[in-house]
């Protein structure tokens, strides 16, 4: 048996390292590569860059976050280039190779920081992804939870009793609404998904769950190749969605955290 060829990372002071490496993905796939950096985003310190046989595997910029800590930002090639070709983000379970380059460039970020007077880098991530791993491998700890992800397998779905009985109307783009509220999907191959800060409104709980109960009963009736529905929510504890995903009977697939490695 041939041992994999390790990773290889390398540390790039180029603020436009970043671009010039997904322009390489968006190339890959045919799409126009983007000329610059979003607006909003600051400048970089710099990036490192992970590879496999000179082949690109990921990327992760990292900023100033305050006075003595960084934040690094990283970007797999999988997955950009399934976002770019599916229209969706996906949150399929990190491959190994992607787990194993998170902790390369999470390795010589942290290394480099520390040589440059940095006593902490952060980051955020999924508790069942890469992001977790990484942080489980290295000793960082997770200091407050940012989000959710909700599941629903689509054939073992069962409305909960109890749910207020809904009159759901299709949306023409994809997904349903009644009065008061909306919810939207972006369907993927095999998995709808909704990003509730942007595709979910309504205030009431008990009614955005008896949409939700509709919404599956709807993508089984109207994508058949659809499997399962992905919610990802990001509100406070007693938040209507977080409460109505609850009520509706969908389960927690992952966590999303903020998480702090000392480098002292």
């Amino acid at each position: 048996m041939t041992a994999t060829t390790p990773i290889t990372t390398a540390w790039d002071h180029d603020p436009d390292a970043g671009l010039d490496l997904a322009a390489e993905v968006y190339t890959r796939v045919g799409e126009p590569a983007p000329e610059a950096l979003p607006e909003d985003q600051p400048e970089p310190l710099a990036t490192v860059v992970a590879r496999r046989d000179g082949v690109l595997l990921a990327w992760a910029s990292v900023f100033r976050d305050d006075e003595s800590a960084a934040w690094i930002e990283p970007v797999t090639v999988e997955r950009l280039a399934h976002h770019l070709n599916a229209g969706v983000y996906d949150d399929v379970p990190s491959s190994a190779d992607e787990v194993a380059a998170f902790e390369a460039m999470f390795r010589h970020a942290a290394e480099e920081m520390r040589n440059e007077g940095f006593a902490v880098l952060r980051w955020s991530g999924e508790d069942a992804c890469a992001a977790g791993a990484v942080a489980a491998t290295l000793k960082a700890e997770a200091i407050a939870e940012v989000g959710r992800i909700w599941h629903a397998d689509i054939a073992a779905y069962r409305r909960p009793e109890g749910l207020p009985e809904v009159e759901a109307r299709p949306l023409p783009w994809g997904g349903v609404e009644t009065e008061g509220a909306r919810i939207e999907i972006e369907p993927g191959d095999e998995r709808a998904y909704v990003n509730a800060a942007e595709t979910i409104e309504g205030a009431d709980a008990e009614v955005l769950a008896g949409l939700t109960a509709e919404l599956v009963g709807y993508l089984g009736r109207v994508f058949p190749k659809i499997t399962a529905l992905s919610v990802f929510e990001f509100e406070e504890e007693d938040g209507p969605v977080r409460r109505a995903l609850e009520l509706a009977g969908l389960t927690i697939g992952a966590r999303a955290w903020d998480y702090e490695l000392r480098l002292g």
